[in-house]
């Protein structure tokens, strides 16, 4: 399997999500997961789970914590950092979440998700696109 391949399946994605677009990003983050699972590539799994997270945010935060709190353990365990242009997003979305949840639900949240295997968080960001996609809409199961 060719590594570009996942890797160009999740450029599309995060630029579809940057363009307010996301049900559009649904079909390439699945692409991108199917890939990097097959591959164990658990940095670029970190990053599927950051995208799907900006994506459900608004949704289901409670979600989105668990999958950053799972994105949180593999980048120490990987020592691959977040690209820096994606912190805005990423400090913007944390906050709001921290906002709606309240500070004890989001640091259980968090906290569930650190624990939970690379391998399950990428499951669960992958039902929850499938869910989507197969809803019709593309973003509202």
């Amino acid at each position: 399997m060719v590594f570009w391949r996942g890797e160009e399946q999740f450029t599309r994605a995060a630029t579809l999500i940057r363009l307010a677009a996301p049900a559009e990003a649904l079909p390439h983050l699945a692409a991108g997961f199917a890939h990097f699972r097959h591959c164990g590539s658990r940095h670029r799994i970190a990053w599927g789970l950051e995208l799907t997270a900006q994506i459900v945010v608004a949704d289901d935060p409670a979600f989105a914590t668990r999958l950053w709190g799972a994105v949180a353990t593999i980048r120490a365990a990987t020592g691959c950092p977040m690209w820096p242009i994606d912190h805005p997003a990423y400090d913007h979305n944390i906050a709001a979440a921290r906002e709606t949840l309240g500070d004890v639900a989001f640091d259980a949240a968090w906290n569930a998700g650190a624990a939970m295997p690379w391998e399950t968080a990428a499951n669960e960001a992958m039902a929850w696109i499938a869910a989507r996609r197969d809803s019709g809409d593309g973003m509202h199961a």
